[in-house]
């Protein structure tokens, strides 16, 4: 059997599938034996170009498409994540230790793996049988006391190794450093990198794209106990309160010592009046020029030394003292004195309440050990699945400084180096010419494939081609009601805005409704301005489920089709609690 006709098989039945046609009702519509349609499917038979010519008309899709034949055909592709704003490098660093890496671990490598960058940014593609497969395997290993303790040993020890390097690179020299030595500490923190996300990505195949294997066990435990003890509890809020990391995050912590700052300008009517009629500019000027507010300004400008990476992303910029300056603004004009302090209160008290609350619901559920030891592991792994992220964005920030040092050397852009691998630096003093055509066209259109346990980049016909061939094609029907999961309790209602990545922050306004496919750190000024957040994929361990549970947001996760479903200016209401988001007006 070739691979053609396994290609045109595969294709046949896809675009069947789209059409919602049985193969019965395609041979009814062809006049043709539903034997040979299920032969066409199985690659065993092989066809002329009249007869698919034929069957490409009743499937109203070009022929080209049946008979194309990509190595991606051969998979059932499921989208993982899509992120606005990315290059090649630093996203490949998430993808690569799954296609590559994780061998070493659970004894084979999730292959294939495709990461397309476009103008659209990156979408990231694995095969969804696979992907499945193997976030049950780890799901089965994290049972294991012996495993997960030394899961806990690795996750923390690289990530203090991320941190240890990063901040070592960041207080250096750069400048005294040679080209050799820059090129190196690239490859050692990168490699750092990729170590902890070869670990600490195990949590995020459990838990997203296709995947909610912690969040539907855990809820399928709570409807047991809720029905076995009639106890007529709401299932969702409970899993989201037993889910629920006992630790901030750097954001967490970020956001309480900027409202501690805040707090003592608004005890000083003259310094509030300064950041009231001033902008952000003058009023950094202002402080600093000023001996009366030496203080507060020394104050300011030790956050942004401690938390100006916090919201950098995949690809920035880092925060500089006006963009503190400006959310300094905006918690003034949020917050009264009484209100600042009932929320720094709020902010020191919610992890003692939140024990509380957590053993008084084991203690009503009545879970034995293996069940509070389950719930125990996702509060651990949410913690540092977030504490992960956030410190690679800082190991980016500080990557990103040494960017500018080559940069700078070689007289290219800091964007050259965003679509080349580390790997290839090298090349960049000996064939600059060279290596800068093929970054400008890596940045134009190019696909990150990993197969076989090894990765390539693809540029100009060759990703066209892959990207052609992987492309999903997805039928929706019209809905009034959008379905997920509780990650924070609550009701929201307001204009939806789509927000891919940092280059739609700016049409967020107050109390909108964010929807997105996933959220990130960069998208954290949107969030705060959010009366309810929505997300197609995830669950409680996401990114959304945590920030919002920390700004206390209303946010509904695993939504699948929000993105697709809603557009820009949709009126919705958002009951977070029971997971629902109810169209009340469209635009148009």
């Amino acid at each position: 059997m070739s691979i053609v006709l396994k290609a045109v098989g595969y294709n046949l039945k896809k675009y069947r599938k789209l059409r919602n046609l049985s193969q019965g009702e395609l041979s009814r519509l062809l006049n043709i034996h539903r034997s040979y349609i299920s032969g066409l499917e199985n690659g065993t038979r092989n066809p002329s170009i009249s007869t698919l010519d034929k069957i490409a008309q009743v499937l109203r899709v070009d022929l080209t498409k049946i008979v194309a034949c990509f190595p991606t055909q051969k998979y059932n592709w499921a989208e993982i994540y899509k992120e606005r704003d990315a290059y090649l490098f630093p996203f490949y660093l998430y993808a690569r230790p799954w296609g590559c890496r994780i061998k070493e671990i659970m004894g084979y490598n999730l292959n294939p793996i495709v990461l397309i960058f476009s103008d659209k940014g990156v979408e990231f593609y694995a095969d969804k049988e696979k992907y499945v497969e193997l976030g049950k395997v780890i799901f089965e290993k994290f049972l294991s006391e012996s495993f997960y303790k030394n899961f806990c040993r690795k996750v923390e020890y690289y990530f203090r190794q991320v941190e240890k390097k990063s901040s070592e690179l960041e207080k250096i020299n750069q400048a005294k450093l040679t080209s050799g030595q820059l090129l190196k500490e690239i490859e050692n923190l990168t490699s750092l990198i990729e170590e902890l996300n070869k670990w600490g990505q195990l949590v995020s195949i459990m838990e997203y794209g296709p995947n909610n294997i912690l969040t539907e066990g855990l809820i399928e435990i709570l409807k047991k106990a809720n029905k076995k003890y009639k106890l007529e509890r709401n299932i969702v809020e409970d899993s989201s309160i037993l889910s629920s990391p006992l630790s901030p995050t750097f954001l967490g912590r970020q956001k309480k010592e900027l409202l501690e700052i805040t707090e003592k300008i608004k005890l000083n009517p003259e310094l509030e009046d300064v950041f009231a009629k001033k902008e952000a500019g003058a009023i950094r000027e202002k402080l600093a020029k000023d001996k009366r507010y030496k203080e507060i300004f020394r104050q300011i400008e030790k956050h942004r030394e401690r938390y100006s990476w916090v919201n950098y992303g995949y690809k920035g910029p880092a925060w500089n003292l006006e963009n503190f300056i400006e959310e300094i603004k905006t918690l003034l004009e949020k917050y009264s004195l009484l209100e600042l302090k009932k929320e720094i209160k709020n902010r020191q008290d919610y992890f003692e309440l939140l024990t509380e609350k957590q053993k008084d619901l084991e203690k009503q559920y009545r879970l034995d050990q293996y069940w509070r030891k389950r719930f125990k592991i996702v509060r651990e792994q949410t913690f540092w699945k977030e504490l992960r992220k956030e410190i690679a964005f800082y190991a980016f920030f500080v990557i990103e400084s040494l960017h500018q040092e080559i940069a700078r050397r070689l007289f290219i852009s800091t964007d050259d180096l965003h679509y080349l691998l580390p790997a290839e630096y090298k090349k960049l003093e000996k064939d600059k010419k060279e290596m800068v055509a093929i970054s400008r066209a890596r940045k134009k259109l190019c696909v990150y494939f990993l197969d076989k346990d090894k990765d390539t980049v693809l540029i100009e016909e060759k990703a066209r081609e892959l990207y052609n061939g992987i492309s999903i094609e997805k039928q929706l029907e019209a809905a009034d009601e959008i379905k997920g999961s509780c990650a924070c309790p609550g009701m929201g209602r307001g204009a939806v805005k789509i927000i891919m990545g940092e280059t739609h922050l700016a049409k967020m306004k107050e109390r909108d409704v964010l929807v997105s496919f996933s959220t990130n750190p960069q998208m954290v000024p949107a969030m705060k301005k959010a009366s309810a957040i929505v997300t197609d994929v995830g669950g409680v361990t996401s990114h959304a489920a945590i920030v919002s549970r920390e700004l206390n947001i209303p946010c509904v996760v695993g939504a699948k089709i929000a993105t697709q479903i809603l557009k820009d200016g949709d009126e919705v209401e958002v009951d977070a609690t029971k997971g629902i988001v109810r169209i009340i007006k469209r635009v148009g």
